[in-house]
């Protein structure tokens, strides 16, 4: 299987092809994000612990390797960066359970149909939010004229 040339800066999603003999699925998983970025060298490492030699080297002669983008093409956002305003393909995000970061498509602009599409999901989320506590409210008063109340709580 030919393997994707490799650059500094690659970010690919990763797994393994196969589990590792030594152990289960959880355990060859273990400490891993499943993101891998290129270092200097072209090699992969996991990002579960940030940056540096103490991430899990991915071989991509093992691992299925989904290309993401290039770090070198991306700004890292800080946490009151808004998404809903920017297309997916214009985000990479590597936020996993012991971190990581997301980043913005160097030249990315909001985009008009994302945040319109953004804000009709809202409203969708309010409607099903109202007509549940109309639903509960209906309830609620069924309970409190009922003669036997005591059981509805």
């Amino acid at each position: 299987m030919n393997q994707p040339e490799i650059k500094q800066g690659d970010v690919f999603r990763w797994s393994f092809r196969e589990p590792p003999p030594r152990g289960s699925i959880t355990t060859a998983y273990w400490c891993c994000s499943q993101f891998c970025i290129a270092d200097d060298s072209g090699l992969l490492f996991d990002t579960y612990w940030g940056s540096g030699s103490s991430n899990k080297e991915v071989l991509p002669e093992r691992c299925e390797l989904k290309y993401l983008g290039n770090l070198n093409d991306y700004e890292p956002r800080d946490g009151n960066f808004v998404r809903e305003k920017y297309r997916e393909s214009d985000i990479l995000d590597l936020r996993h359970g012991n971190g990581g970061a997301c980043y913005l498509r160097k030249g990315a602009e909001p985009d008009e149909e994302t945040m319109r599409r953004t804000i009709e999901k809202k409203i969708r989320d309010f409607i099903a939010e109202r007509d549940h506590a109309a639903r509960m409210v209906e309830h609620w008063e069924k309970a409190l004229a009922s003669e036997d109340f005591e059981k509805w709580i």
